[in-house]
C-alpha cells in the first residue's frame, strides 16, 4: 500500500512540473471584457471579466503546434479573433494577446526560454 501512496505522489508531482507556456490577455480598452475565452490546439480556458486597463496571466499547456484564438463580449459587439501567432506545447512560450481601444487583437509570442 505504501509504494502505491508513493507511486500516486511521484505521478503527481511530474504532472505539476509538466512543461506550460504562460498567456497573459490584455485589456487596454475602456470597458469590461466579458466571457472571455482563449483556446488554441488541444486547449480551452475561460477567463472571465477582465476589466478596463487588466491584464489576466494564465499557464497554457497546447497539444503540439498552436496559434491563440479569442472571443469575448464587449458592449454592443461579440467578438471572435484567430487564429494567429504561433506557440508549441513544449512550454517555454510566452504569449501576449493585447486587446485595443477598437477591441482589435494583436498576438505576440516568443520563447522565452531554450
Amino acid at each position: 500500500m505504501k509504494h502505491l501512496f508513493w507511486l500516486f505522489t511521484l505521478c503527481l508531482f511530474f504532472i505539476g512540473c509538466s512543461p506550460h507556456d504562460v498567456l497573459v490577455v490584455a485589456n487596454e480598452s475602456n470597458v469590461q471584457l466579458r466571457d472571455v475565452v482563449a483556446s488554441g490546439s488541444g486547449f480551452s480556458e475561460r477567463l472571465g471579466t477582465i476589466g478596463p486597463h487588466e491584464t489576466r496571466r494564465i499557464a497554457i499547456r497546447p497539444r503540439g503546434e498552436s496559434g491563440l484564438e479569442l472571443r469575448f463580449k464587449a458592449p454592443e459587439k461579440d467578438v471572435a479573433f484567430g487564429p494567429e501567432g504561433y506557440f508549441e506545447g513544449t512550454g517555454g512560450y510566452g504569449v501576449t494577446a493585447t486587446v485595443s481601444q477598437d477591441f482589435h487583437v494583436t498576438v505576440k509570442s516568443e520563447l522565452t526560454f531554450y
